[in-house]
């Protein structure tokens, strides 16, 4: 059996016989590859099955090839086979950034993270091969490894796998420091099942043949997290439960010294009306204290969807053909920590991969003609709860919800306290698509073989990523100390009461495209 990448001498000898003769057919392994420079290894499907393999992201079995160290450490491999950010590795000590990546022939190589866009499922692999050193000339644009998958295809019978694995806290045991705290367990849920089916499509199960593999995740992933939050009688102005003195930046004297409010108070009417609607999204204490004081178990939830078809065409003894599209989509839902829109970090972060192939290999008056298209695409759309909302109903002017280049909840970050908002550059909208076109034609001469053609990339990237969209605002200790330098008393919630913060920012920023050959 030939595999994917690997070149072979088969010395046959044909002489005439009697009918009486029989034919014998042995195999075993060269002991020297004469075919072939290149060093290489190939995994084929048996041997993705019977290793453990945690996330069932095939690429973490390079690891397997001599002079491949893996440079991530595959955590985000759960995902989905699609994750783009689940297979770094290093080839001989290059950089992880320099390998190629060949499904059915095409790169499922893409810009921006020089990283395959799609992974297909391990049950839709039938192998893949590492090549490391000693390339052939059709890889030279390449400085790492090159890795040669091939995706399953359909047989004159049909044959399909249904699979299902599971983990979920009933069959888990509390932590330690829950059953010490009194804490039940958090919820965890990791459902991973789908199924494959293959087979004819034609009467004569000779032609025409097919593969389909389906892979899903639905996962709900525990948190634990501890937080700083105004108390209530913070959010009144009341600072009596604080060691540190709150001063008056309206009163100051000629060597720059503030006068204290009386008894750490700030009066109501001395509010900023901003400051007190930013406030109200600040969930109450659940702890006894004024730092570490609000403790949540808001986990993730993610969802992922791995799609791959395979349609084989025989057209006729000389003639071969296929086409394949897949498809992965996933979506996490990032932990509500506060249980409202203005939670920190919450949001939604996606990823869509494509790839598609075509290939026909013809044999044409003793000539091997091969020609290939494939396409790679990957997107990161990422975006928040707060979409939609109105700025103007915190008491921010008209003005400023004009300026703002999304309607979303401003970040806003005081100093010892859990942000309010999503992150500045939380909402991107990136895209990258490779389109690559091969053509090659190669022939036997005598113990000589003759290969030449050409191939063509595309690469296309979109990156839009900007920068507090909707404002930045920071507050700190420095107008409610007893001097703005000095470091006596002040409180980063006081200067948010009295509207007084230490910076802020709203920016707006365009959407670049760059387009390489």
């Amino acid at each position: 059996m030939l595999q994917v990448a690997t070149i072979s001498d088969l010395n046959v000898a044909l002489e005439l016989g009697e009918m009486t003769d029989s034919v014998q057919v042995t195999a075993q392994a060269p002991l020297l590859e004469s075919a072939s420079s290149t060093l290489g290894e190939v995994v084929n499907s048996r041997t993705t099955e019977a290793l453990p393999l945690n996330g069932r992201n095939v690429l973490q079995l390079v690891a397997l090839t001599p002079g491949i160290s893996t440079t991530r450490s595959y955590r985000t491999a759960t995902t989905g086979g699609g994750n783009i950010a689940a297979v770094g590795f290093s080839a001989n000590g290059g950089r992880n950034v320099a390998n190629e990546v060949f499904l059915d022939g095409s790169s499922q190589i893409v810009m921006g993270f020089n990283q395959p866009a799609y992974v297909p499922s391990p049950d839709a692999l039938q192998e893949f091969k590492v090549q490391t050193n000693a390339l052939s000339a059709e890889y030279g644009r390449t400085g790492g490894a090159v890795i040669n998958m091939v995706h399953r295809s359909g047989t004159k019978e049909f044959h399909g796998v249904l699979y299902e694995f599971l983990r979920n806290d009933i069959f888990d045991s509390n932590g330690f420091f829950n059953n010490r705290n009194g804490r039940e367990k958090a919820p965890f849920r990791y459902n991973q099942f789908g199924f494959t089916l293959g087979g004819p499509l034609s009467r004569s199960r000779e032609t025409t043949f097919f593969f389909l593999n389906y892979e899903a995740i639905r996962q709900i992933q525990p948190g634990e997290t501890t937080l700083t939050v105004p108390t209530a009688k913070m959010k009144e102005g009341d600072f009596s439960e604080i060691a540190g003195t709150i001063y008056d930046p309206a009163t100051i004297d000629s060597a720059g010294r503030r006068q204290p409010f009386a008894n750490n108070r700030i009066p109501s009417t001395r509010f900023d009306p901003v400051g007190v609607q930013i406030l109200s999204y600040y969930p109450l204490p659940n702890k006894p204290a004024v730092s570490n004081n609000y403790f949540t178990q808001a986990g993730s939830r993610t969802t992922s969807n791995n799609v791959s078809a395979r349609i084989d065409r025989r057209v006729s003894s000389r003639q071969n053909f296929f086409g394949r599209f897949s498809w992965n989509d996933l979506d996490t839902d990032t932990a509500n920590v506060f249980g409202n829109l203005a939670s920190p970090d919450e949001g939604f972060n996606g990823v869509r991969n494509r790839s598609a192939t075509l290939d026909d290999t013809a044999l044409v008056a003793g000539w091997v003609l091969h020609g290939n298209y494939g396409y790679a695409y990957h997107a990161n759309p990422r975006d928040t709860d707060s979409q939609g909302f109105n700025l103007t109903s915190l008491g921010l002017p008209a003005d400023f919800k004009a300026a703002a280049q999304f309607p979303i909840f401003p970040r806003v970050e005081p100093a010892g306290f859990a942000a309010l908002g999503p992150n500045p550059g939380w909402i991107i909208g990136n895209k990258f698509e490779t389109h690559t076109w091969s053509a090659d034609a190669s022939r036997l001469l005598g113990t000589h073989t003759i290969k030449f053609g050409g191939a063509y990339r595309l690469n296309r990237v979109s990156n839009f990523r900007p920068n507090a969209p909707a404002g930045l605002f920071t507050f700190d200790e420095g107008w409610t100390r007893e001097t703005f330098n000095g470091r006596t008393g002040g409180h980063a919630i006081a200067s948010m009461l009295l509207g007084l913060p230490a910076g802020g920012r709203i920016q707006q920023e365009p959407v670049l495209g760059l387009q390489v050959v």
